[in-house]
């Protein structure tokens, strides 16, 4: 089984030394389609959705076979964003639960309203931990906001294969 991560990075104007908003676009639908077509990747981890690109991201989703999982609202500087995970429809995938993890100040993930934004960010960082069998083995998948500023992460986001988990405890 193969998990992709990928920052989206939904900002549309940037002074950065970002590619474009339309060039950003472009490479999503093009990167997304072609990884897509890999059949072993199960999971995608998406960080940075926002209302410039969920549409177009749950479009590509469904186009290929993918549910999206729970959303948690995060509070940003900007606009309100998403840690997002999506799973392959699949009749070997049972989905055993998803959890969404706080860092910095917070002990339990909070409503949008209430999150506390700290350790000099500018937005509230989140863990979303997944727990899935598929064919016999446990996966324990954490999404944490990557950086789209590395190479790997501006070109193409990031696919890594899962090694299983024997077993798993639930605190």
């Amino acid at each position: 089984m193969k998990v992709l991560s990928y920052n989206i990075y939904g900002v549309v104007d940037t002074k950065d030394h970002i590619p474009k908003w339309n060039v950003r676009q472009d490479n999503l639908k093009k990167i997304l389609h072609a990884c897509l077509e890999d059949n072993d990747i199960k999971i995608c981890c998406f960080q940075e959705v926002n209302q410039n690109n969920i549409k177009q991201l749950e479009k590509i989703l469904t186009n290929h076979n993918f549910d999206i999982l729970k959303k948690f609202p995060m509070k940003t500087q900007g606009d309100e964003q998403y840690n997002i995970v999506a799973i392959k429809k699949c009749m070997k995938m049972n989905l055993k639960g998803i959890h969404c993890l706080p860092h910095g100040k917070d002990q339990i993930y909070q409503s949008i309203n209430e999150q506390t934004i700290d350790y000099g960010m500018s937005d509230y960082r989140t863990t979303i931990f997944v727990h899935v069998d598929y064919e016999n083995r446990e996966y324990l998948i954490g999404n944490i906001h990557t950086d789209y500023i590395s190479t790997d992460g501006k070109i193409k986001g990031v696919v890594k294969r899962m090694v299983f988990l024997p077993t798993i405890k639930w605190w």
